[in-house]
C-alpha cells in the first residue's frame, strides 16, 4: 500500500516574497539571511510549494513555531496578498505628521500597515497636537477592509475604531468641556458605548504616550498614558492590519505622531 497522502495548506498568491519580506524584518544579524535555516524548510520543499501552491500541514505549522507565531493562522494571514491589503505600507516609520485632507471624508489623514510583529503585539506612540478640535486613533480591519465608508471613516464591514478627540466648545450634557480629551469607539461601523466618555482635561497642546495592544485572547486595549481606557473583543480577522487616522471634521487640524514601534509583547 502506498503512502496516505498528506493534509495541505493552500498559499496564497504572492506567498514567497511576502515570506522573504516577514524573515528579512525578523532577521537580527548583519550575515546574508538563510531563509531555509531560519524557516527549517528545505531549498527543495520550498520550490516544490512554489509550484504546487500548497504546503504539507506539518510542514507549514513547523516554519509557524520556528518563526515564532502561536498559531499557524496568524502566520498563513500575514501571507495573504489581497489586492487591497497590498496597498498596505510594509514597514512602518517611527514618525508621522497626520494633517488636514480636504478630499478625504472628514478631512483626515491617515496611513495603514500590515502588523509583521508576532501576537500578542503592541503599538506605542507620542501623539503631540495644539489643534483646538481634533480626532486620532486607530482602525482595526481585514485585508479587504474598507479605509473610508461612505462618506466617513466608519464603514459597516467587519472593523473596529477606537479614537481620542477633543471639541473647540462645551458639551454640558456629556460633562465634556472644550478643554477635556474623550474616548469614542465604534464596531463595524456602531457605537460600542452610547456616548463619549471623558478621560482627562489637556492644556491647549496635548503630548500624550498611547499604546495599542492586541493579546494572545485578541483582546484589544488602549492604554493612555499608561492608563488603560478601552477593552474589547474582537475577531483574529482584523488583527494584522491597522490604520492610524487623524481628522477634524472639517476643521483645520495637525497631528504628530512620533517614537512609533510595533512589537511583540
Amino acid at each position: 500500500m502506498g503512502k496516505k497522502p498528506q493534509d495541505t495548506v493552500d498559499l496564497p498568491e504572492g506567498w514567497w516574497p511576502r515570506l522573504r519580506d516577514l524573515c528579512r524584518s525578523r532577521w537580527q544579524h548583519d550575515a546574508p539571511m538563510d531563509i531555509y535555516e531560519f524557516t527549517g524548510v528545505s531549498r527543495r520543499s520550498f520550490q516544490n510549494s512554489k509550484k504546487s501552491g500548497t504546503m504539507t500541514e506539518s510542514l507549514f505549522f513547523a516554519m509557524a513555531e520556528n518563526l515564532g507565531f502561536g498559531s499557524h493562522q496568524d502566520l498563513l494571514d500575514l501571507l495573504q496578498s489581497r489586492k487591497s491589503a497590498l496597498r498596505a505600507a510594509s514597514s512602518i516609520p517611527t514618525s508621522i505628521s497626520l494633517e488636514t485632507q480636504k478630499c478625504n471624508p472628514q478631512w483626515a489623514d491617515y496611513r495603514a500597515y500590515l502588523v509583521g510583529a508576532v501576537r500578542p503585539w503592541a503599538l506605542l506612540c507620542k501623539v503631540t497636537t495644539e489643534s483646538p478640535y481634533f480626532r486620532f486613533g486607530f482602525k482595526l480591519l481585514g485585508p479587504d477592509g474598507r479605509v473610508f465608508g461612505d462618506g466617513s471613516i466608519k464603514s459597516h464591514d467587519e472593523n473596529m475604531i477606537v479614537h481620542i478627540g477633543r471639541n473647540n466648545w462645551d458639551r454640558p450634557g456629556l460633562g465634556i468641556s472644550a478643554k477635556d480629551i474623550f474616548l469614542t469607539c465604534y464596531m463595524s461601523g456602531n457605537f460600542l458605548e452610547d456616548r463619549d466618555r471623558c478621560l482627562f482635561q489637556s492644556e491647549a497642546k496635548l503630548a500624550a504616550a498611547i499604546e495599542l495592544r492586541v493579546d494572545e485572547n485578541y483582546c484589544v486595549t488602549l492604554a493612555v498614558n499608561r492608563r488603560t481606557v478601552f477593552r474589547q473583543i474582537v475577531s483574529p480577522e482584523i488583527c494584522r492590519r491597522v490604520a492610524l487616522y487623524a481628522w477634524g471634521d472639517r476643521e483645520e487640524f495637525r497631528v504628530d505622531v512620533t517614537d512609533l514601534i510595533v512589537q511583540s509583547v
